[in-house]
């Protein structure tokens, strides 16, 4: 069975989504790239990792990291999810907008006629 998250609680920034989407689209970036700040938040959401040098540990088995900030699985998830929500909760209201304007123009070219 597939493990669901639940992205509802998920509250960003209109600068963080900008900063996820550099940091998806040039694969990794440098660490001071973006603020301290950004980079707790997206930390504490999971959604961006620093990345380790491969093979490479401190003496006490901790990892070393190469300085660099690559986004996660779970944000490849949370964009699914982004893209889902939109097409289920805005598609429908686009659309009925849609059906409206071209009811009122059918109206006012009918009346337009009628004159």
């Amino acid at each position: 069975m597939e493990n669901k998250i639940n992205f509802n609680g998920y509250f960003l920034t209109r600068s963080e989504n900008k900063a996820l989407k550099y940091i998806y689209k040039n694969g990794k970036i440098d660490k001071n790239d973006i603020s301290k700040n950004m980079q707790k938040t997206l930390l504490d959401y999971n959604l961006i990792e620093f990345n380790t040098q491969n093979n490479l540990r401190k003496s006490d088995g901790s990892p070393i990291y190469d300085g660099t900030i690559s986004t996660t699985d779970l944000y490849i998830r949370y964009r699914k999810y982004l893209r889902t929500t939109f097409f289920e909760r805005k598609l429908p209201v686009i659309i009925s907008l849609l059906a409206l304007l071209i009811a009122i123009l059918s109206a006012y070219f009918t009346y337009l006629q009628v004159k």
